[in-house]
């Protein structure tokens, strides 16, 4: 039986990019396609995608889209360019990126870190693998951290977050959540290990990943991913905006490197 293919979308960020006011004409997405049973990557494949923005929800109504034929690289990675109209409010409403292989749709996600970007109109490039390794750590007194990006999460949420990335390609992350104020509520502890890789377009690889949590009533669980894929979108020189590893949620924070 032939296998569904898991598609993984992420916009190059600083290509054809302008103030909000324009939303650009022409977008660029780099697409990776993995095998969703063992995470591994789909390379040399010849794939028929159809990409659709919808909006409100995952099976909102479509607002835009494009059909292309094409084939992943060695990779498992193909580029391609939304010609988006320029009248889109990102501002609107929720929209969620649809993705249909050979006819039959494989996912759709929220659109999240992008009307972010867009909006901020301060991106200054692709950030390297030289310039990511090292630790980075969320600063709540930060511009740019002083609201929620995505999903309604306050920074304040936060005591601690960071990303530490090896020379070696290993590295973890650390998420520390504050108490709630009621009941006998105690902070929620998160612990990532994983390997990673940045590709040239600034595309965070982690693969061998295994979360150790702690939780209300210091109740202790394990859980390992196949792969995980995140656009790191470079504000500053040390100033980046991050995604939070959590398989329900899809948030990004600026962090600085220490």
């Amino acid at each position: 039986m032939k296998k569904t293919l898991l598609v993984f979308m992420f916009m190059l960020l600083g290509l054809n990019m302008t103030a909000f006011a324009g939303v650009p004409k022409s977008i660029a997405y780099q697409i990776m396609v993995l095998n969703p049973e063992n995470g591994r990557i789909m390379a040399n494949e010849k794939v028929a995608l159809r990409i659709e923005i919808r909006q409100g929800n995952e099976s909102g109504n479509v607002v835009f889209g494009q059909d292309f034929n094409t084939t992943t690289d060695k990779n498992g990675t193909c580029n391609i360019s939304l010609d988006i109209p320029e009248n889109m409010d990102w501002s609107k409403d929720d929209y969620y990126f649809a993705t249909l292989i050979n006819g039959k749709l494989s996912g759709a996600s929220r659109i999240a870190s992008v009307p972010y970007a867009l909006m901020a109109n301060e991106l200054s490039g692709v950030i390297t693998r030289s310039e990511l390794i090292g630790t980075w750590k969320l600063v709540p007194n930060t511009e740019g951290n002083t609201a929620d990006i995505d999903n309604g999460e306050d920074i304040e949420d936060f005591t601690e977050l960071s990303y530490t990335f090896n020379e070696n390609g290993t590295g973890t992350s650390i998420q520390v959540k504050k108490p709630e104020g009621h009941g006998n509520t105690v902070e929620k502890y998160k612990t990532y290990t994983f390997k990673w890789a940045i590709t040239p377009t600034g595309i965070l690889v982690l693969t061998n990943m295994l979360e150790k949590s702690t939780g209300e009533k210091n109740r202790e669980y394990t859980r390992q991913y196949h792969a995980h894929q995140f656009p790191i979108v470079k504000i500053a020189e040390d100033k980046c905006m991050f995604p939070i590893i959590d398989t329900d949620r899809n948030e990004n924070y600026i962090l600085i490197k220490q």
